[in-house]
């Protein structure tokens, strides 16, 4: 082969070489943009997972007549008892989606004086509420007129919290679920009793809704 044709050779796979070798830059690139845009979309997700994590527990607070507390990454701690205060939970889940900080505080329920009485109520009223279904044409527990999954008793608080983290039989979380009781989960009113196990009732409503703060009073009586 004469040198000629070596040299053609050569720069040829010079040539090849190059657009290869730009070919794996772009690549590179875009692997790399593709890679910072997961992370930061991780981060957005861990700071919702992180903010919503305060709202419901907050939300809960509220049913119990407890206090949400909230230690943030400095370890200074409020008390959320409002929709202002609730801002403090925003400033920390943008200023981690802003790289400001690059971790979380903590939330903790504290229990009121009535919190464990809320409790059983609601371990009653989940017992010994019935809900009309005008389609099947019989009383059914709030479990089932909502879809949610067989009951069992609540004993505290962090199980409370466990519970209405639960999703139900359509994948909705049991809080969301519980927000509004009416006729077969749907909005619509219907009849709704508190049934004694003896034989005896008390209507609650007679063509309405309850919603999830009256299953924590006391419907007994």
């Amino acid at each position: 082969m004469s040198t000629e044709a070596k040299r053609k050779i050569r720069n040829i796979a010079c040539i090849y070489l190059f657009f290869i070798l730009v070919w794996l830059i772009i690549l590179g690139i875009y692997k790399l943009r593709q890679y910072m845009e997961h992370l930061e979309q991780m981060r957005r997700s861990e700071a919702y997972m992180f903010s919503y994590e305060g709202y419901f527990k907050h939300n809960i607070a509220k049913l119990v007549d407890g206090k949400l507390e909230f230690t943030n990454h400095k370890g200074e701690v409020y008390i959320i008892e409002d929709d202002i205060d609730l801002k403090k939970i925003d400033e920390e889940e943008e200023a981690y989606i802003e790289h400001k900080i690059n971790k979380f505080g903590e939330f903790q329920i504290i229990e009121g004086e009535d919190t464990l009485e809320k409790i059983a109520n609601f371990n009653n009223n989940m017992t010994h509420i019935k809900v009309w279904n005008d389609v099947d044409k019989e009383y059914k527990t709030i479990s089932e007129s909502e879809k949610l999954h067989e009951f069992k008793e609540i004993s505290d608080l962090d199980g409370l919290i466990i519970y209405m983290g639960q999703t139900s039989e359509k994948g909705v979380e049991n809080i969301d679920e519980l927000d509004i009781v009416g006729h077969d989960r749907t909005w619509s009113p219907t009849k709704i009793i508190y049934d004694y196990g003896n034989g005896e009732e008390k209507v609650l409503e007679e063509k309405d809704n309850l919603y999830i703060r009256d299953l924590f009073k006391d419907n007994s009586k």
